[in-house]
């Protein structure tokens, strides 16, 4: 978290609970709070004559950040119950190295009962490349969050703006 929040005294922080209470309680975000600058970066190794050689690092508000943090707070216990037991990417407690350990270990197992094992893996390097939001609040319809948690979620990230410096 921000360097201020960490110093701003305990009536600051209670007045920040209260705001983001009340953005919950009635799921509108202010204008300020939905829009963020995009800092567009050279990738390495690539020259700089073409978007495509650009990523970029979004940056939004704090209080943006806060409320994406009650956000998960508020949610993760629900989501985690809906998220197959085999992604490990984004999962907590799970890593890459722990997927290939249970990879070899399918791959070992089929091997001993001589089966047939069929693997997919997924790229994802150029997942986040360009985000449409409407996919993952699609799957978040499903999930029993509560109107108010629903509504935030929705309206966080309708209609948001991003300026590229």
């Amino acid at each position: 978290m921000s360097e201020q929040l960490k110093m701003l005294p305990a009536a600051g922080h209670q007045c920040i609970a209260k705001i983001l209470s009340k953005v919950i309680t009635n799921g509108e975000i202010p204008c300020d709070m939905k829009g963020s600058f995009k800092i567009p970066l050279p990738k390495p190794g690539k020259g700089s004559t073409k978007m495509a050689n650009y990523c970029g690092i979004t940056i939004t508000s704090i209080y943006n950040k806060v409320l994406e943090h009650v956000i998960l707070h508020n949610t993760e216990e629900i989501m985690d119950k809906q998220t197959n037991n085999l992604q490990f990417r984004f999962s907590r407690g799970k890593s890459p190295t722990m997927a290939s350990l249970c990879l070899s270990e399918a791959i070992s197992e089929s091997q001993d009962n001589k089966d047939h094992l069929y693997v997919t893996t997924l790229d994802a390097s150029k997942a986040f490349d360009i985000a449409d939001h409407n996919i993952p609040k699609k799957k978040l319809q499903g999930l029993q969050l509560g109107a108010d948690m629903w509504n935030t979620i929705d309206n966080l990230y309708s209609d948001s703006q991003e300026v590229v410096r």
